[in-house]
């Protein structure tokens, strides 16, 4: 027996296909991103595409398994420094700063706030939170991250999110990262076939960790690395 609100997502997702303009498709694939500043051995972390199935919109968000390993570092290194100092009155610090523009001869409006330089005990934190980053990236955690794949049903597409270790620095990596999702949700293949017995461990992160350091500390790349994030 049909499930009627499965049906009604269906015809949903085909509809918001049929009416979507001016998206550009590369052989089948939706990127996002640009990747003019990879280099051919840089190392990656996560990325985000579309492609079409059955006329319906699939988003595949990707991640590699040191991706969420690093993630896990991040989170101990949290635990490690421990509660951070209170916030304080952020508020009123804010609006005793104000930026103004000038309207009239003896006029002028607020158009900005400008943030003040955190105190002595916030840096005092930061500081060892960094240096907790540091240290347990280099040492590494006793966590096994295993190829996974989730799939999930929105409004507008099928959402897959997958963890598996491939390199994406370019679009023909993308695109073959999207031809594994496709076979994957179409039932072609399984994680079991493609990465039999795969796992990203202590021995894997510290194998890479000279090319990680050629683009800085750990908890400096931490500062200008990009979040994931879901595009509807």
């Amino acid at each position: 027996m049909k499930n009627p609100a499965f049906e009604r997502r269906l015809r949903a997702m085909r509809t918001y296909h049929a009416n979507k303009r001016g998206n550009a498709f590369d052989k089948g694939v939706l990127a996002f991103h640009r990747y003019d500043e990879c280099a051919a051995d840089d190392l990656s972390w996560w990325d985000d595409c579309q492609i079409i199935v059955n006329r319906r919109r699939v988003m595949i968000w990707w991640t590699h398994p040191r991706f969420k390993y690093r993630n896990a570092i991040e989170n101990s290194a949290w635990e490690a420094a421990g509660e951070s100092p209170p916030p304080g009155d952020w508020l009123a610090t804010i609006r005793s700063n104000p930026v103004r523009k000038k309207v009239g001869k003896s006029r002028s409006r607020i158009v900005a706030y400008k943030s003040s330089e955190p105190d002595a005990e916030h840096r005092a934190y930061y500081d060892k939170l960094r240096a907790a980053e540091d240290r347990i990236a280099d040492e590494g955690l006793d966590l096994v991250v295993r190829p996974s794949l989730a799939r999930r049903s929105l409004d507008w597409c099928t959402g897959l999110d997958l963890c598996i270790p491939v390199e994406v620095r370019n679009i023909a990596e993308l695109q073959a990262l999207a031809a594994i999702g496709r076979r994957l949700l179409k039932g072609e293949t399984t994680l079991g076939r493609l990465y039999p017995g795969y796992e990203y461990g202590r021995n894997a992160w510290r194998a890479e960790q000279d090319r990680r350091d050629a683009k800085g500390r750990f908890s400096i790349q931490l500062l200008s690395m990009p979040l994931a994030r879901a595009i509807a």
